[in-house]
């Protein structure tokens, strides 16, 4: 039978699944058909769905209505009010009852035999704190690039250095499943902030261990208008997520001393980001701070020749406004 569980409600739970598939969603009515159908689509009968409408506006409520009418028990649908991503998460984290929890954005589709390939790395060594897999991203202008899995090392902290050293957008929720032990520890942030994403999956590589394999099991779409690309926000709460990713009661001491490293690094993406897009002082100043933090970043040759052009640029439109013809 079917059921709609809300905090409290007091229901009666079936037996634990193996993967609990966690939904957040947000006015995205028009894409739920399509992710729910990829996971019902999934091979076995040892998971269940969790979908989280963090308050939408829309008709989320009637899509899920005829889900749930021809669903088998498998799929829950909550509602709460409207918190952000890390908070829908975190929510559906609290009402899984599988052993592992694989987060899927509401306008992503799972491949088939995505749960099958997961499965088969973990059979490998059931001791492992999660899996990570590749994906199929689906950019802005329609291309498709098949994305590999970040490589794993046989150590937490050299695999927590290499994300940090990588395009830190190379995780993905949904080709990442992990041990529901994990969240008895760490969880994602609770406010809505830039790069909540990849706190979790840095803080996951740093204590835990797990399994990468190439093969694709998601398509991803990448949009140029998600938090880490809101251009007020970037100046105003960068230093938050590192804040919240450093934090000396969750990660090693050998750990935090990256942290100045990893302000550099931050500062150098959202550098590159703001000159992009002609923010030239504001992307001055950080690629001042991030030189501050770091000097050794002087020695990346592409941000300083970017920063170089900047100058110039300033020096020559400085010029022309002191020898402009009266």
């Amino acid at each position: 039978m079917a059921r709609t569980s809300r905090p409290g409600d007091g229901m009666t739970r079936p037996h634990p699944s193996f993967f609990s598939i966690i939904v957040p969603s947000y006015n995205y009515a028009h894409c739920l058909p399509r992710v729910l159908d990829s996971v019902f689509s999934q091979g076995g009968d040892d998971y269940e769905i969790i979908v989280v409408d963090d308050g939408s506006t829309d008709n989320t409520a009637d899509v899920m209505q005829g889900y749930m009418t021809r669903a088998d028990g498998r799929l829950i649908y909550v509602r709460q009010e409207n918190r952000g991503p890390s908070a829908a998460r975190n929510h559906g984290i609290a009402l899984a009852t599988g052993r592992y929890v694989l987060f899927v954005d509401a306008d992503d589709v799972l491949l088939p035999g995505a749960l099958d390939r997961f499965r088969t790395a973990l059979a490998t060594r059931p001791s492992l704190d999660y899996a990570l897999g590749g994906y199929l991203l689906v950019r802005i202008d329609g291309r498709v690039k098949h994305q590999p899995a970040l490589k794993l090392g046989s150590r937490r902290e050299e695999n927590f250095a290499r994300y940090l050293h990588s395009d830190l957008n190379i995780i993905c929720c949904g080709c990442l499943v992990v041990h529901r032990r994990v969240f008895d520890r760490i969880r994602f942030p609770g406010s809505d902030i830039m790069w909540e994403d990849i706190i979790f999956n840095a803080q996951l590589l740093a204590l835990y261990d797990g399994i990468a394999f190439p093969d694709p099991v998601a398509r991803i779409i990448r949009h140029t208008d998600s938090l880490g690309h809101n251009q007020a926000r970037i100046k105003r709460e960068y230093r938050k997520p590192l804040d919240l990713l450093f934090d000396p009661s969750v990660l090693p001491p050998r750990l935090m001393t990256m942290h100045d490293e990893f302000l550099s690094i931050i500062c150098l993406q959202q550098f590159t980001f703001l000159y992009k897009r002609g923010y030239y002082g504001e992307a001055k100043a950080l690629y001042g701070e991030a030189i501050r933090a770091y000097p050794r970043h002087l020695l990346k040759l592409q941000p300083l020749r970017r920063y170089l052009s900047i100058r110039v640029g300033w020096k020559r439109q400085k010029e022309g406004r002191l020898h402009r013809p009266v």
